[in-house]
């Protein structure tokens, strides 16, 4: 078999060109000329059989629950192992199984838990019914009693969808000299004899870990670097599909394989002795016991692999119970490992759970298990430059042979391209950013053309808010006496009225415990209540500084009681005011640090800080006095999965939570406030139920503040959904415009409700990155920098957005697809978007990385999803919060969480309060 001669990318100078759907501009903006070419770590595929060429189809399991509407949901491990292997009798994937035997002929691959692959064209959507029975054996028995318990049967819908996936390959390093087999494994896919007749199977989700550099950190953990890889799906020099393989670097943190006992006095100091020596500090082995739950270890005496779940305690004493024949009727074992602590593994027999019990002193780590986030100590792995991390990935991609040269790769008729591919971008203009100069007019600020950032110090606020009293906490007994927390607040004084806000009266205290803080904060509403009734006036408002150590505890504390009682705080740390303090008197007011706490302020209070101005050329979307946008942005907080004993003993999981970010809640259309709404634990997508619900609230405050006026167009951003999912946000956005036009009509205003809606997937989770030449190697790419043409979807309308200056490591672009765009012409589609369309929406989303406020740069991702992530967070904490002060870990329903922690219908909510 003779494979293709590809030529590299880079000798293709039209590579870069759009489909032939492009018609260029329309004449009324200016397309900037592009730059010089950038390089990338995409390399393009040739296959003589076109296997990777397929359709993608998303599929919906609709959930008929007894006495209930129709309920969509997502199985959280429905799918069993990532690798699906062919053929279809040998299949290793639960719900792959069962789908397998309905639709044969067209199912291949279970992605995620939303996603099938099928190069079969799909005519119509396709339902199949499966009985629960027949469901039953193929599903854990944490999503049957989740998602299925009370479900008369399950309905099964797929729908043909036109996008292409992003694939990725499970890559196994070998140690052996068969390194082509290796390669075999990964790119499989592209084989004609590895598929049933007609179809092609891909793998995913695999990293290649270099276990000859492993760099011990101590604490018991180890760190590795790894190499990952996709399949992507590009557009060629012709504007049709080709694809890809793009190749990236990480770094993964291990425990290292060792006595058990080891890895817990490296974590925490001592030797052995010591270690055993404090078996009877409770304390001390309550921390511990949380160290080592759910590590996977291995028993020395009996080679059985077990996962921890915790110690051993004496029910009478409360002290740890020593390994002996108590707990094990083997004398032979127990004479091995006398006096040892007991660990303890839950596991689930047919009359319910049940514990089996080994002495710690027999156990070892099991090697390459990676750490989880809150167990890491020590240092953090240090972000890659882009030099660093180019010439890493050339090196990994050397070290797996994936070149034109290698024997397999060109049995299986492949060829992966030489040269990376090269693509032209062109940088977008920043838009102007204004404040308030010496006068009361606005002014232009001087923008950095190379990072795009400003300096707002010598300028007021475009609205400066108003504060009737502004109160601060200290905590005592801290690192900062009371003296030093009125010093600081009057140089903080004097800066929020140096920028135009207007406060009125200053007063603080001391508290000792948390119990004092709750006490002042309910204080403070009772207060602000009294003073609105007195005064008559509504807007009279307090805000709260605590004054303290760096306290997760006391901060989420804090953060709970200000939604509680709607009132604005801010958490300011010892070490900053340290740092203000250590400054000369006259220099405080002007310190950045204190600016900085200022803007803060004054958008937690509802003030305005910067305009965006003018944007080159006009835009067709951005907000003005005339052009009516509406722009929401939604993202979720997931809560970490269940530990193995709390999923044995039934603990109830959190819920996860809905960030909504928009525009509406304020007359000024450049301000994004935000709410949360819980859902379901670990549900990526918004429910109709939820979407309906929030389209009618924020279509009724849009009208509230905009004088009765409709919007003249909808904008909807998401963020954390996969390829697969693109028909659940197309949903959401339908359920969220059916909502909008039921609350028009319980007002009289019928179908006035016509605007053009755009849906925008905006994310940063891909590994496709650029890299700008530069004198003594590669550097990041330059602040505005779009790429719009050669590692782009050739089915939707994408770009790669860079609109902020990368300040360490190496710049990750923003990847925008525009899902919908109803202003398209009956002769047009998605695949054949106008290139003056795409070049205005380029800007849209630009211009919105300048509106987060709180900073003098553009952020990376645009204002409405940022927003919307750091509210789903709050969220999350505030749910953490409250769930912390419970004695019982009580089942709350998402609906009651979100009315009584959700900013929703408060105050708050016409602000941004988690500035």
């Amino acid at each position: 078999f003779q494979c293709h001669t590809m030529e590299p990318a880079s000798a293709s100078p039209s590579f870069c060109s759009r489909s032939s759907g492009s018609t260029g501009s329309n004449g009324s903006q200016k397309v900037q000329p592009r730059q010089g070419k950038i390089v990338t770590n995409v390399y393009p595929i040739v296959n003589d059989y076109r296997a990777v060429f397929r359709y993608s189809v998303a599929i919906d399991k609709v959930v008929f629950k007894k006495n209930k509407q129709p309920e969509r949901i997502q199985l959280s491990r429905a799918g069993g192992q990532d690798a699906i292997r062919i053929p279809r009798e040998r299949v290793n994937g639960g719900l792959i199984k069962m789908l397998s035997r309905a639709w044969g002929d067209a199912v291949l691959l279970y992605e995620g838990s939303a996603l099938l692959f099928s190069n079969i064209s799909l005519p119509t959507i396709i339902e199949k019914r499966i009985e629960i029975d027949d469901l039953k054996p193929f599903l854990s028995e944490w999503d049957y009693n989740i998602f299925l318990n009370n479900a008369d049967y399950v309905v099964v819908s797929i729908t043909p969808d036109d996008g292409i996936v992003d694939i990725t390959s499970l890559v196994r390093a070998s140690n052996s000299d068969d390194e082509n087999m290796m390669i075999s494994d990964f790119l499989a896919t592209l084989a004609r004899e590895h598929a049933p007749e007609g179809r092609f199977v891909a793998y995913r989700g695999g990293k290649l870990l270099d276990t000859a550099h492993i760099k011990d950190i101590s604490f018991g953990h180890a760190r590795l670097p790894g190499i990952s890889m996709g399949v992507n799906s590009v557009r060629n020099e012709k504007g049709l599909p080709q694809m890809a393989l793009n190749i990236d670097v990480t770094e993964a943190t291990i425990y290292k394989e060792q006595h058990l006992i080891r890895a817990i006095c490296e974590f925490f100091g001592g030797t052995p002795e010591q270690l055993r020596g404090a078996y009877g500090n409770r304390s001390m082995m309550q921390e511990v016991e949380r160290y080592i739950r759910d590590i996977p270890v291995r028993c020395e005496h009996n080679n059985k692999v077990i996962t921890v779940c915790g110690l051993k305690w004496d029910k009478q004493s409360g002290n740890l119970e020593p390994w002996t024949s108590a707990v094990c009727k083997d004398e032979e074992f127990v004479n091995k490992y006398p006096g040892s602590a007991v660990v303890t593994e839950m596991f689930r027999a047919g009359d319910g759970f049940h514990e089996r019990y080994l002495p710690m002193d027999s156990l070892w780590v099991m090697p390459g298990t990676r750490v989880p986030k809150e167990k890491q100590k020590g240092a953090k792995p240090k972000p890659m430059g882009p030099a660093q991390r180019y010439n890493a990935m050339q090196q990994g991609r050397k070290d797996i042979h994936i070149d034109t040269q290698n024997d397999t790769l060109r049995s299986y008729g492949t060829a992966i391209a030489e040269k990376p591919v090269l693509v032209d971008p062109f940088r977008l203009d920043a838009p102007k950013m204004q404040a308030r100069g010496p006068g009361t007019k606005l002014t232009d600020m001087r923008i950095d053309p190379i990072k795009h950032n400003w300096r707002s110090d010598t300028y007021k606020y475009v609205k400066g808010a108003k504060l009737y009293e502004m109160f601060y906490i200290v905590q005592r007994n801290n690192v900062v006496n009371e003296k030093q927390a009125q010093e600081f607040m009057d140089a903080f004084l004097a800066c929020l009225r140096s920028k135009g806000m207007m406060i009125g009266r200053m007063a603080g205290r001391g508290v000792a415990n948390m119990g004092e803080l709750e006490e002042t904060v309910a204080n403070f509403d009772e207060y602000r209540r009294k003073e609105r009734q007195r005064e008559g006036q509504d807007d009279f408002n307090v805000m709260l500084f605590l004054l303290g150590e760096k306290n997760v505890e006391w901060h989420d504390r804090l953060k709970m009681l200000e939604q509680r009682y709607s009132v604005q705080t801010q958490h300011i740390f010892a070490d900053t005011i340290k740092k203000v303090l250590g400054k000369p008197a006259a220099a405080r007011a002007k310190d950045f640090t204190m600016f900085n706490i200022a803007l803060k302020t004054n958008q937690k209070l509802g003030g305005e800080n910067f305009k965006i101005g003018a944007i080159a050329g006009g835009n067709s979307l951005f907000p003005s006095e005339e052009q009516l946008t509406l722009i929401v942005g939604l993202d979720v907080a997931h809560p970490p999965p269940l530990t193995r004993q709390q999923t044995m003993r039934g603990v109830p999981v959190d819920p996860s939570c809905i960030g909504i970010s928009s525009n509406c809640m304020t007359p000024n259309l450049q301000g994004f406030t935000g709410y949360e709404v819980y859902t379901e634990s670990r549900r990526e997508a918004a429910t109709q139920p939820i979407m309906n619900r929030e389209g009618r609230h924020l279509i009724k405050n849009f009208m509230e503040n905009q004088d009765g006026r409709l919007p003249t167009s909808i904008v909807y951003f998401r963020d954390g959904v996969d390829k697969g999912q693109y028909t659940r946000v197309k949903d959401e956005f339908h359920w969220m415009v059916e909502g909008m036009k039921e609350h028009l009509t319980t007002v009289g205003m019928g179908d006035g409700l016509n605007p053009r809606e755009v849906i925008i997937l905006a994310t940063k989770r891909h590994n496709i990155r650029a890299y700008e030449p530069a004198p003594g190697g590669m550097a990041n790419v330059k602040a505005g920098t779009v790429i719009d043409c050669g590692i782009v979807s050739p089915f939707y309308p994408e770009f790669f957005l860079y609109a902020s200056h990368a300040l360490i490591g190496t710049a990750k672009g923003l990847q925008c697809t525009v899902l919908r765009d109803s202003k398209l012409s009956h002769e047009e589609s998605l695949t054949m978007y106008q290139d003056w369309k795409l070049k205005d929406m380029e800007k849209f989303v630009h211009a919105l990385a300048y509106g987060h406020q709180i900073c003098d740069s553009p952020t990376s991702l645009p204002e409405p999803l940022y927003h919307a992530h750091e509210t789903a967070k709050r969220g999350a904490a505030n749910f953490k919060a409250y769930r912390n002060t419970l004695e019982l870990r009580e089942v709350i329903s998402p609906e009651e969480l979100t009315k009584k922690l959700s900013n929703r219908d408060t105050e708050l909510a016409r602000v941004k309060y988690n500035a």
